[in-house]
């Protein structure tokens, strides 16, 4: 089995590929491939990027097989009130929506595009938050400790704190 991360927010898309020992064989931005900054709009698996980080690695069809993983289980849920925002027009905080929204339709669609798959590959979803957390701890020595993610916003909020206990994580507090 071979893991592939998808970034699939509305801007700043990539993809990495751990092999099944864990080790990182390719982790690039997408922005790199396609030379457009910060790739809004743009989705997470697009063909040619996909079929050249695959390149990268030693997959073989029909004996290996491939699972996607995603760093955000949700499209965004804040409430209308909460979405108005002083540099941004309404117009432009529903293209960004819209945005995000397409880059959970299309998560692991080029795999049966590039025939590698035959049904759709089930695409396993993680909160965006907890996925900065579990980076921290991957890069850390630490067993225990805390590890606090201030972010521009996760699924509910900018701030989430955690536990870390025998390098396991435990969200203690989010803003809301």
């Amino acid at each position: 089995t071979w893991y592939v991360g998808f970034s699939n927010t509305r801007h700043d898309q990539s993809i990495a590929i751990v092999d099944h020992n864990g080790r990182e064989v390719f982790a690039e931005a997408t922005e790199r491939f396609i030379q457009v900054k910060r790739a809004w709009g743009v989705p997470p698996d697009i063909a040619g990027h996909l079929a050249h980080a695959i390149d990268q690695t030693d997959f073989e069809i029909g004996k290996d097989r491939f699972e996607i993983c995603t760093c955000w289980k949700s499209v965004q849920s804040r409430p209308a009130d909460a979405r108005k925002n002083p540099l941004m027009s309404d117009n432009q905080v529903s293209a960004l929506s819209s945005y995000q929204a397409s880059q959970f339709e299309l998560s692991g669609a080029a795999f049966r595009l590039l025939d590698i798959a035959h049904e759709p590959i089930e695409v396993r979803q993680f909160e965006h938050h907890s996925c900065h957390a579990a980076t921290a701890v991957h890069f850390s020595d630490a067993q225990d400790g805390a590890c606090l993610v201030i972010d521009g916003e996760g699924e509910t909020g900018a701030v989430s704190q955690f536990n870390i206990s025998n390098r396991r994580l435990k969200r203690d507090w989010r803003s809301w």
